[in-house]
């Protein structure tokens, strides 16, 4: 049987615990591996991540956006206004549609439109905006008309170009830009083009004031 001294043991257990110390204390040689995909299996996307290809016109949408184009003339349109008769007591003509602000041909430029919201009374006021509002901007070609003896020129709308849709989803919605789903449809509303986080639509807006949307004044 061995003695152990108790200078020997008093050195042995002072190794003993600086060990353990130091084995304690190390760090790891990697860090822990970053989950690639959710509780569902799915990988998971930043939700506001920069649009992809495949979100240019994401299928997912694909119905929803041909429900609203069918039923978009059941909501409220903007210029939809009473207005007081002429001198003559002539029927009023239709308020003219609106002339987009872009400059070119390609997404809103140099068409005309009508306004249609499926909640316009909140749109008007730039509440939040609720999951389930819809807007959709049916647009036709420019034509400028001189009128009057000052000859001002004024935007007429000519061939249908098309529906542009905005539909608002729970902001955590997978493919969409904090809710909003981005989609055109084809003037007969049966091909859906685009759907999704469309990048000509986000890049404009991105920027704008009323989360997501610019908003514009009725009755001109």
């Amino acid at each position: 049987m061995r003695v152990c001294h108790a200078g020997s043991c008093s050195l042995l257990a002072i190794c003993l615990l600086g060990a353990a110390i130091t084995a304690q204390a190390a760090p790891l040689d990697k860090p822990p591996p970053v989950p690639k995909h959710g509780a569902t299996g799915r990988p998971v996307e930043p939700v506001n991540s920069a649009p992809k290809a495949k979100d240019e016109n994401n299928p997912a949408f694909h119905k929803a956006l041909l429900e609203i184009a069918g039923q978009y003339k059941g909501y409220q349109k903007l210029d939809d206004v009473p207005k007081p008769a002429p001198a003559l007591c002539a029927m009023p003509a239709p308020l003219p549609p609106r002339l987009s602000a872009g400059g070119d041909g390609g997404g809103h430029g140099k068409k005309v439109y009508y306004l249609y919201a499926k909640d316009l009374a909140a749109y008007l006021k730039h509440d939040k905006v609720k999951p389930g509002q819809a807007l959709v901007k049916e647009s036709f070609k420019a034509i400028p008309t001189k009128t009057g003896t000052s000859q001002k020129v004024e935007y007429m709308s000519g061939d249908m170009h098309g529906l542009f849709i905005m539909l608002k989803m729970p902001p955590q919605t997978v493919g969409t830009d904090e809710g909003w789903i981005y989609g055109t449809v084809t003037p007969d509303g049966k091909t859906v083009t685009g759907s999704g986080r469309m990048a000509s639509c986000m890049s404009c807006h991105l920027s704008a004031p009323h989360g997501r949307l610019f908003g514009v004044k009725a009755a001109r």
